[in-house]
């Protein structure tokens, strides 16, 4: 009865460890993301903290290439990342690829899913708030980074 109850004791501390190592992962992911030169705005070369929708929307496509799967599946790992807008816009809905005016119909820009989520649920991890920009309107408006994990 003792073994039982120690490996049950070291099965929990286990699960525990692995928990806290998808937190670590994600927080680490975050930090990357939000200064990644293929999403953060700059204005005369100088990097501001906000993220650029038409960059956003040129890296999920680039994201979904042949080499892009290839390169960013080992960066982002089973981590899926989503950046939804909050304000102006309520709309729910995922947004195109080409960005004409600031969008008012979605909200939703689904960057990274990994090759595995088939299958698998999806749990939100951590979210930041940032700042979304529209370099032609040069309109800005607020929204978050969702890392979510798949396993």
């Amino acid at each position: 009865v003792a073994l039982f109850f120690y490996f049950k004791f070291y099965a929990g501390t286990i699960t525990k460890g692995t928990e806290d190592l998808t937190q670590q992962e994600a927080d680490v992911l975050l930090t990357s993301i939000t200064s990644m030169p293929e999403l953060q705005c700059s204005l005369e070369s100088e990097n501001k903290f906000c993220i650029d929708l038409y960059k956003t929307a040129a890296f999920r496509d680039v994201v979904n290439s042949q080499i892009g799967k290839q390169y960013y599946s080992n960066i982002f790992k089973n981590k899926g990342i989503v950046i939804r807008s909050i304000y102006p816009n309520s709309n729910n809905g995922e947004c195109p690829s080409q960005l004409i005016e600031y969008p008012t119909n979605c909200n939703t820009w689904i960057i990274y899913t990994p090759g595995k989520a088939q299958g698998y649920t999806k749990k939100p991890i951590i979210s930041t708030v940032v700042s979304l920009y529209h370099p032609i309107t040069k309109q800005y408006g607020i929204g978050k980074i969702i890392i979510e994990d798949y396993s």
